[in-house]
Formats: C-alpha cells, sequence, structure tokens
C-alpha cells in the first residue's frame, strides 16, 4: 500500500474540480490511497506540495523532516523559481529558451533613471507584477505605449518586450515530459504606432479585460504538436519539475516562438479526475 499526498488550497481544489478529500484504488497490484488537502499531519511515502504561502513552506518542510524516505514530487525550491517572474525569465536565458527582452525595476524613480540614461525605450512593453503565481495582484498586468505610462503602474515590476503575435496564444498542460492537453485562446492584439493610448491595464486570468483592445489580426498558424513536446522537454529539464503548464506565442512576421509564462501545477481545465491525475502522477514518477 502507498499513501499519496497531494498538498493544495481548497481553491485550488475547487479549480481542479476535486470534490474527494481522501481516495482508494488499484493501480499495478498496489492499493493507493489519496489524501487531497492541506493537512499535513499525516504520514505518506510520496508527497505532492503545492505552496499555498510563506508559512506554508515550514510546514512542508516539517512534513518532509518527519518522512525522511517519501519521494517529494516538485520540491519547494524548484516551485519557488516558477513562483517569481524574474528567476523564470532568467532560468529561461540561462537555457538558451527563447522569451521576450526584460528588466526588473523596483520603483517609478528608477524607471526614470533608467529613460534618462537610455534615451529611449522600443514600445510598447507590458508590465507584470514579480510573483506570478498566487493571487489576483499576481495576474494584474500593463501594456505602456507612451512614456508617461510608467507613472500608472505598481512597482517593483517586470518589464517585459511586448511581442506582436495576433492575438493568439497557445497555453499548453504537461506532467513531466508528457503533454496533457493545450488550447489556443485569445490574447492581446498587435499594438502599432497609431494606438494613441499611453497605458492600459488587463488582467490576464479575465478574458472580459482584454478584449476591448483587440484588433483585427491574421490567424498565425498553429505550433505542431513536435514543436510542442520540445518546449516541453526543455522547460521539464530547465526547471526540474513534474507539474507545470507554459504559454507560448508566435511572433507576427517572423513566426518566431516565445515563451512568455511558465507555471506550476496547473488546472489541467478540468480534465482530470483526481484518481487519473494520481494515476498519471504514478506513471511519471515510475512506480
Amino acid at each position: 500500500m502507498k499513501k499519496v499526498i497531494i498538498h493544495i488550497s481548497d481553491s485550488k481544489k475547487k479549480k481542479m474540480g476535486w470534490n474527494e478529500n481522501n481516495i482508494s484504488f488499484c493501480y499495478k497490484n498496489k492499493i493507493i490511497n489519496v489524501y487531497c488537502g492541506s493537512d499535513l499531519t499525516q504520514p505518506f511515502d510520496i508527497l505532492l506540495p503545492k505552496i499555498i504561502n510563506d508559512h506554508d513552506c515550514q510546514q512542508i518542510l516539517d512534513s518532509i523532516k518527519n518522512n525522511p524516505n517519501a519521494l517529494v514530487v516538485d520540491p519547494i525550491q524548484n516551485q519557488k523559481i516558477i513562483q517569481s517572474r524574474k528567476l523564470t525569465y532568467e532560468r529561461l536565458i540561462q537555457c538558451g529558451i527563447a522569451c521576450p527582452q526584460f528588466i526588473i525595476i523596483q520603483s517609478y524613480q528608477e524607471m526614470m533613471r533608467f529613460l534618462n540614461k537610455h534615451q529611449t525605450i522600443h514600445l510598447p512593453v507590458i508590465t507584470k507584477p514579480i510573483p506570478s503565481q498566487g493571487s489576483h495582484e499576481s495576474h494584474e498586468m500593463t501594456i505602456i505605449n507612451h512614456p508617461n505610462g510608467f507613472n500608472h503602474i505598481n512597482y517593483p515590476c517586470v518589464i517585459q518586450e511586448y511581442i506582436n503575435h495576433n492575438g493568439q496564444l497557445t497555453k499548453v498542460f504537461c506532467i513531466g515530459k508528457k503533454i496533457i492537453s493545450s488550447t489556443i485562446q485569445e490574447s492581446m492584439g498587435n499594438i502599432d504606432s497609431s494606438c494613441k493610448l499611453e497605458y492600459f491595464n488587463f488582467n490576464n486570468e479575465d478574458p472580459e479585460s482584454k478584449k476591448k483592445y483587440f484588433l483585427t489580426s491574421s490567424q498565425m498558424k498553429p505550433f505542431t504538436t513536435i514543436e510542442l513536446q520540445n518546449f516541453c522537454d526543455l522547460l521539464s529539464k530547465a526547471f526540474n519539475i513534474t507539474l507545470f503548464g507554459f504559454d507560448i506565442i508566435r511572433e507576427n512576421g517572423t513566426g518566431k516562438p516565445y515563451i512568455i509564462d511558465v507555471n506550476h501545477f496547473p488546472s489541467y481545465n478540468k480534465s482530470f479526475s483526481l484518481q487519473s491525475f494520481t494515476e498519471e502522477l504514478l506513471n511519471e514518477c515510475g512506480l
């Protein structure tokens, strides 16, 4: 018998469409007991911890210490890289994986010093909070189309080159080096010199907040299965994680692909029951 704990918040369980706290099933002639929730007091053989908050990190570390022979899927030090857009983009660059150019700016004053030093900055750019997950605010973004717009954003932040991509983004959901699903979604449209807005805000998880800024664009060539699998393999190795998703776009005109976000333990579009998810996880872990 194997005891598996999937340590996630109630809100994450709801996103996954899981109503059960405990299930048991037979897998490769073994009984698998699964607990799904935030309790870490039970002993376990396999732990999949999803960091809920800073205090939660210490609880996870304590539970691992109390179960020294257990297998830990996606240790918290690996998750913390993906929870920071700064660390994520730095890792992508280190591994030679294409992502838009970016800088980290701590304050409006630092932004003004940067503009004074460099005189010009190629606009538009997109600004994003440094934390990539865990709150509504982490998905609040701003597109800057005029230097005056830098007075209307929250610092510190990531300031990233905006890549015109015909309003088309592909979201990919993976377990290890296996793509579970992918979907093409509407994204921000192309922005050109005729755009008079100095800046505009939107929430990356709210399609309605973006629709008014769409420009009519032709459809981009979809990514092939081989292309997506190649990025899945690269990202799995680069971040040493099992449960992840990534957003990828294709640049208008050149067709060049760019990774614009990576996240840990995505919601997989509610495509999994708790049992089928656990079976995929066990299979990926070679159990």
